[in-house]
C-alpha cells in the first residue's frame, strides 16, 4: 500500500524523539511477487518524507509475511475440529474486501455452517499446523516454586487455556527452579494446533500457569521436530 498515514506519523514521532537509527520494514512483498521496483518506489517515497522531517539515514528491509493472509474463495480448515470450508466473504470496517492479512480486525464469512469457538484457529487448508496433545518445548521457569515432572498446570495457548500435566523434564533432573531454562514435555487434556516457535511466534508460544492461583510458572517455545510437539 506504499507509505501510508500511519507510517508518516511514526516517522514524525521518531524524528521528534531524535531516534538515531531507523529501519524501514517494507512488509507483504510476497503480495507483489517480490518485485524490486515496488520496493524501490516505497523506499524513495519514504526517503522524501524522511528528508522533510530531518530524519537521520535509515535502513530499508523487504519483509515477507509467509502466514496470516486470507482471500475470498480460499479453502480453509478450522482447528482443532479439522472441518474444512471456504471463505464466502471478508468485511473490513463494515466494507467488503477481497483479502485480509494480520493484524487486521475483520469479519470472515464462511460457506458452511461450522461451529467455531473462541480459541479455534482458521488456517489455509493446505498449510495447517499439526494437532497434538504432546508438546515438547523449551521453557523459561519464572516462578519461585519449582516445576516438577507430574506437575498439573494450565497451558495458555493464544486465547485458549487447557488443563495439562508436565510429563517429563529431560534437560534437568526432574525439576526446574526459578530462572532455569530447560526442556519439557507437556501433555494437554485437549488437542491444540501448535506450530514450531521458529515458524510462528504467535502459535508456537505458550504459558504454563498455576491452576491454584493463576500465577505464571513458565513461558514456553514449542519445538517442531519429531512426533512430539510436531507442527
Amino acid at each position: 500500500n506504499g507509505v501510508v498515514e500511519q507510517t508518516r506519523r511514526h516517522a514524525a514521532i521518531a524524528a521528534l524523539l531524535r531516534v538515531p537509527h531507523v529501519v524501514l520494514a517494507v512488509n507483504k512483498m510476497d503480495l507483489v511477487a517480490y518485485e524490486e521496483p515496488v520496493f524501490d518506489r516505497i523506499v524513495r517515497d519514504f526517503a522524501t518524507h524522511a528528508a522533510e522531517l530531518g530524519l537521520p539515514t535509515f535502513t530499508s528491509i523487504p519483509v515477507s509475511a509467509a502466514a496470516g493472509t486470507f482471500r475470498v474463495g480460499e479453502e480453509v480448515t478450522v482447528l482443532p475440529s479439522g472441518r474444512t470450508t471456504r471463505i464466502a466473504g471478508i468485511d473490513l470496517l463494515g466494507e467488503p474486501v477481497d483479502m485480509a492479512f494480520a493484524p487486521q480486525s475483520v469479519t470472515i464469512r464462511i460457506q458452511d455452517d461450522i461451529d467455531i469457538s473462541r480459541g479455534d484457529l482458521i488456517v489455509p487448508a493446505g498449510d495447517a499446523p499439526a494437532i497434538t496433545q504432546d508438546i515438547e518445548a523449551t521453557v523459561c521457569h519464572v516462578a519461585d516454586q519449582p516445576l516438577t515432572a507430574g506437575h498439573r498446570v494450565l497451558l495458555k495457548h493464544g486465547t485458549r487455556t487447557v488443563k495439562a500435566i508436565v510429563k517429563d523434564i529431560p534437560s534437568h533432573p526432574g525439576r526446574l527452579v526459578a530462572n532455569d531454562i530447560g526442556r519439557v514435555v507437556v501433555r494437554t487434556a485437549e488437542p491444540l494446533a501448535v506450530d514450531a516457535y521458529a515458524d510462528s511466534r504467535r502459535t508456537g508460544a505458550f504459558l504454563l500457569i498455576d491452576p491454584a492461583d493463576g500465577t505464571t510458572l513458565a513461558a514456553g517455545m514449542a519445538d517442531g521436530s519429531g512426533n512430539v510437539g510436531q507442527g
